[in-house]
C-alpha cells in the first residue's frame, strides 16, 4: 500500500471548508439582501427601471432580475438613480412587469471587506 497524499512532499493540503466563510453561487456572485420590485413594466432593450425605492440603488450597484423563475441572465450595473428610476449599463434581455423583483447583488470578492 502507498503512503497517504498527505506524505507526498508537493502534495497539496486538502481541508473541510470553514463553516465561517461566506457563501457564493455557482456564478461567482453573493445577493445582499437588499430586494425591491418594479413599479412599471419594463420592455426588453430597455435601459431604464422604475423601482419602489430608488435610494437602495445608488451608481455602480448591481443588481439582477428575476421574475417567475426566469432571471436575466447577465448582472446589471445601475449607472444614474433619479428619484425611482435606474438608468443600467446594458438593455434587458427579457420582458419584465411590475412586481418583477430585484436583488443587489456582489460581484466582486474584493468588496465588503472578503478578499
Amino acid at each position: 500500500m502507498g503512503e497517504p497524499v498527505t506524505a507526498f512532499k508537493v502534495a497539496l493540503s486538502m481541508y473541510d471548508s470553514d463553516v465561517n466563510s461566506v457563501m457564493v453561487n455557482e456564478h461567482l456572485r453573493r445577493e445582499t439582501g437588499v430586494n425591491d420590485t418594479l413599479t412599471a413594466n419594463a420592455a426588453v432593450d430597455t435601459y431604464d427601471l422604475t423601482v419602489t425605492t430608488g435610494a437602495n440603488y445608488p451608481p455602480n450597484t448591481r443588481i439582477i432580475l428575476t421574475q417567475n423563475g426566469d432571471r436575466e441572465t447577465a448582472t446589471l450595473k445601475v449607472i444614474t438613480q433619479v428619484g425611482n428610476v435606474l438608468t443600467i449599463d446594458k438593455p434587458l434581455e427579457h420582458d419584465y412587469t411590475a412586481g418583477a423583483i430585484i436583488q443587489t447583488i456582489i460581484k466582486d470578492m474584493s468588496e465588503d471587506g472578503h478578499k
